[in-house]
């Protein structure tokens, strides 16, 4: 699956496709997602993270999404489509616990 961003890093922007996700895995509450950032292509992207290295986060697209009851305080999804992927500063995603990190 594709990762992009936007130019103010703060919202999904699907024509900047700065890299790919290769792996993903739900380990306990969370999902653990690892891929490769396209750095040569975006040179901008490590210099902006770098000034900031603990402030990154994740948000997730999706389509099609069945859920049994929009109105329950826990949605019981039955089928769902991922559609994309966003890196962008923690406190603007809709997820603020979501951790990003370049390695």
């Amino acid at each position: 699956m594709a990762v992009n961003y936007s130019v103010g890093f703060d919202t999904h922007d699907a024509r900047r496709k700065v890299g790919i996700i290769t792996d993903a895995q739900i380990i306990d509450d969370r999902i653990d997602v690892a891929g490769y950032v396209f750095a040569r292509d975006f040179p901008e992207f490590p210099r902006e993270y770098a000034k900031r290295p603990l402030s990154w986060g994740m948000s997730y697209e999706l389509a099609d999404a069945h859920i049994d009851d929009m109105r329950a305080s826990l949605w019981v999804v039955n089928k769902l489509t991922f559609t994309g992927a966003a890196i962008m500063l923690r406190d603007k995603g809709a997820y603020k616990m979501t951790r990003f990190e370049l390695i």
